[in-house]
């Protein structure tokens, strides 16, 4: 588990760095991102967000769209797909081999939180890039997934190590929920900023097409 917090660390370093030698973009002269900003802010999303899906445990499998569709599932890959139970059984698993599991899951927790505001700071500093993609939006909507069910294994998780007789606090499972709200809502509003630049550079470029042709 260390070394998985080491990469961490090491992604989020790589990103206030990117961000850093990237600050021109933050300027809103259209001449200084083009030349440095779309690349930089672009590698900063991809690292956050890379941070925010690398987990502890094992990634909780989607059910195939068949099985959904039929309500059977019977291939061996829905079957033998790893459940979201299955994550929190696997993480509870590796926590109990710590000798302070409490702090270490909150010490687990808050490196997501960490990653997610740095998700945040890139997804903003790609709002002024001087064209944003949908692709860009994807990557933050994903992260968006990705952090609402590294929530829940971390309160089903955090549960677990009460009911086992760990303490953990009266109030933890809420702050950690909290924490982890407001992460996701800041996400959210920097998603909509990206998509709201998106909206307007699309509609500068129809008044631009549109002008060129009544000029002719």
């Amino acid at each position: 588990m260390t070394s998985i917090f080491k990469r961490r660390d090491i992604a989020i370093a790589l990103i206030a760095g990117l961000l850093l030698s990237g600050c021109a973009t933050m300027s809103p002269s259209r001449h200084a991102t083009a030349v440095n900003g779309p690349a930089a802010e672009r590698e900063a999303l991809k690292v956050a967000a890379a941070a925010i899906n690398q987990t502890s445990w094992p990634k909780p499998e989607k059910i195939s769209i068949g099985a959904l569709l039929t309500g059977f599932i019977g291939s061996d890959g829905d079957r033998d797909r790893v459940s979201k139970d299955d994550a929190v059984d696997v993480y509870v698993a590796s926590l109990s081999e710590q000798a302070m599991s409490f702090p270490t899951l909150l010490a687990d927790a808050d490196h997501h939180l960490i990653a997610a505001r740095s998700l945040t700071a890139a997804a903003v500093a790609a709002s002024y890039s001087i064209r944003p993609t949908v692709g860009d939006i994807a990557i933050v909507e994903n992260a968006i997934s990705d952090m609402r069910e590294n929530r829940d294994i971390y309160i089903a998780a955090l549960k677990a190590l009460e009911k086992d007789g760990v303490l953990v606090g009266d109030h933890s499972g809420d702050t950690l929920k909290s924490s982890f709200n407001d992460a996701i809502k800041s996400i959210g509003e920097a998603a909509d900023r990206l998509a709201a630049r998106i909206d307007d550079d699309r509609t500068e470029t129809y008044a631009a097409a549109t002008n060129q042709q009544g000029r002719r």
